[in-house]
């Protein structure tokens, strides 16, 4: 993982993460009662670093204030709350198996956009920092967990430079610890 990525990374670390409204019911627990309340819906809701926010949108990346300036993209059925260096992201849960939870929807960040040309077909493709992240997963095992992600970044070679991407599947973002272990028999 090149340069810019993992201080994206480790940056994004450094975020709050929180599942609410998710309860498995146990195949042992359905025999028992007769009875199987499975919900896989609700949400997981992530705040991003104050600092990697204060950079991305600030003067020196020119995110999200400008068009083809860069900043956040979110997408299918992810939501964003907050503003600029307190923005949240609130993730729809899709579904969840044996202390695994799948969400849905990505984030695509970009920034210093190089290109100052008359086509404006040709902005998107100009960003030095460009990075996205999809298909978030967790995995648990009692209070403990990771959050996993797709990724698609560019190679950090220089401020002057769009480099090509680099991508990957399921990379290790953060681990997780939980108020109180995770209980698949409620």
């Amino acid at each position: 993982m090149n340069k810019l990525a993992t201080r994206a990374l480790v940056a994004l670390t450094g975020s709050a993460i929180a599942m609410t409204g998710l309860a498995v019911v146990s195949a042992n627990a359905a025999e028992e009662t007769g009875e199987c309340h499975v919900t896989t819906t609700g949400t997981a809701d992530w705040a991003l670093k104050t600092s990697f926010n204060s950079y991305l949108e600030g003067p020196i990346a020119n995110g999200t204030a400008y068009k083809y300036k860069g900043g956040i993209e979110v997408r299918d059925g992810v939501e964003t709350s907050g503003e600029r260096t307190t923005r949240q992201f609130t993730w729809p849960v899709e579904g969840s198996e044996e202390g695994t939870v799948k969400l849905g929807g990505g984030v695509h960040w970009t920034g210093h956009n190089h290109y100052s040309g008359d086509d404006e077909s040709q902005a998107p493709d100009n960003f030095i920092l460009d990075l996205d992240f999809s298909n978030p997963t967790v995995k648990f095992d009692g209070n403990e967990g990771t959050l996993l992600v797709d990724y698609k970044s560019r190679e950090f070679v220089d401020t002057k430079t769009v480099a090509d991407f680099f991508t990957g599947t399921q990379a290790e973002l953060a681990t997780i610890t939980f108020d109180e272990p995770i209980d698949l028999t409620q």
